[in-house]
């Protein structure tokens, strides 16, 4: 007899087995079904625990961070240490070895994944959300689908340079799979955005995020050493070469294609001439541009004032270059709001910009492809004089 109930988009299934009234979870997770066997009572179990677990479950499913077990591993007991063998089935749909993601490997060690979830969590509200969705990025791509079940003790130098090599080989095949025509997509049905190959920077980072980890779990006592310091565990990452444009013709085809995506009917937004100029001809860093408001230019004087800069050495007057200066009045004259304290170049909702919008709505779609002999790493740091 299977009785179950419901909790958010989850169930707890409880059964009779043959060794016993036992409980387990159905749930929605990856894009597949997933079954995953608790335990028995004579094991602890009872609906209260189960649902609790449950809930747990979903929450980590939410955040992106839950692993499957490995398929056919033991039920465990409900204090969290495996359960005795049993005749009952242990029915996991992808299992890791060590039970439910959160399962210790013994009763003082912890796998990655726990102590990894407890650090992540600690994170929230320490610093900024941004780093911790990148952060969350980091151990759900890159770092839990190759350490979520090992033990911290068992990550030494050597698993931490077999994780390189690893992500190296994939890095590889993303190139590969582009370069052939048939480039590899994420989502579970392999209908995602396209997997680019991954910079040596990017790996980088991830191992710059198991550092992080880890150096907590040392001073826990987990470990005795971080396996993960030091620059030999690093790909060598090439320095970008600097990009500038300082001749008049790649000017020139900036401006040109920023003015030929205006006039497209197809995009909303009619700004992107007047910020490559602002950038090119004022040298305005991009918190600065984003912040600028109609009191900070004086036309008539020919004047640009920055008064928001991050340092006392950044606020500057800029002298206006006869073309800017006639740029910024005719945009001045077409926006819908042009008051002392409005944007100079809000966002098309009226908003102020950031950096990531900068960078994706205005620099990306202008700068020409790399098939062009223009710079195709323009950067707004790029575009200043």
């Amino acid at each position: 007899m299977v009785a179950m109930t419901r909790s958010r988009s989850g169930q707890v299934v409880e059964r009779q087995w043959k060794s016993g009234r036992g409980y387990a979870l159905r749930f929605l997770a990856n894009g597949r079904r997933q079954y995953v066997t608790l335990g028995l009572e004579r094991d602890g179990w009872d609906r209260a625990r189960a649902e609790e677990e449950l809930l747990d479950v979903m929450a980590d499913v939410r955040r992106g961070i839950w692993i499957p077990p490995e398929r056919g591993s033991r039920p465990r007991a409900a204090n969290g240490a495996a359960a005795a063998p049993a005749a009952g089935p242990a029915r996991n749909s992808a299992d890791d070895g060590h039970g439910h993601p959160g399962e210790r490997t013994s009763a003082a060690v912890p796998t990655f994944h726990e102590f990894a979830t407890d650090w992540l969590a600690r994170r929230e509200g320490e610093v900024a959300p941004r780093t911790v969705e990148y952060e969350r990025w980091a151990l759900t791509h890159h770092l839990l689908p190759h350490f979520a079940h090992t033990p911290l003790t068992a990550i030494d130098i050597a698993a931490v340079d077999a994780y390189r090599r690893t992500k190296v080989a994939e890095s590889d095949r993303r190139r590969q799979a582009i370069e052939a025509g048939r480039p590899l997509r994420s989502g579970p049905d392999g209908t995602g955005p396209v997997l680019r190959p991954l910079s040596p920077a990017t790996v980088n980072k991830t191992i710059d995020v198991l550092q992080a980890v880890l150096a907590l779990a040392r001073e826990y006592g987990h470990i005795a050493d971080n396996p993960a310091t030091g620059r030999r565990r690093r790909l060598k990452a090439p320095k970008p070469r600097p990009v500038h444009l300082d001749a008049a013709e790649p000017i020139q085809a900036l401006l040109e294609a920023a003015a030929q995506l205006d006039a497209d009917p197809r995009h909303r937004m009619r700004n992107r001439h007047a910020i490559i100029a602002t950038l090119l001809f004022a040298g305005l860093r991009a918190h600065e541009l984003c912040q600028l408001r109609w009191r900070d230019i004086d036309l008539p004087g020919a004047r640009l004032h920055v008064t928001r800069s991050k340092t006392d050495a950044g606020r500057r007057t800029i002298d206006l270059l006869p073309i800017l200066r006639a740029v910024l009045t005719a945009h001045r004259d077409r926006s819908p709001a042009a008051g002392p304290d409005d944007l100079v170049f809000p966002t098309e909702s009226g908003t102020q910009r950031d950096k990531d919008n900068l960078r994706n709505r205005v620099l990306q779609p202008t700068i020409p492809s790399p098939t062009t002999s223009s710079p195709s790493a323009a950067t707004h740091r790029s575009l200043r004089a």
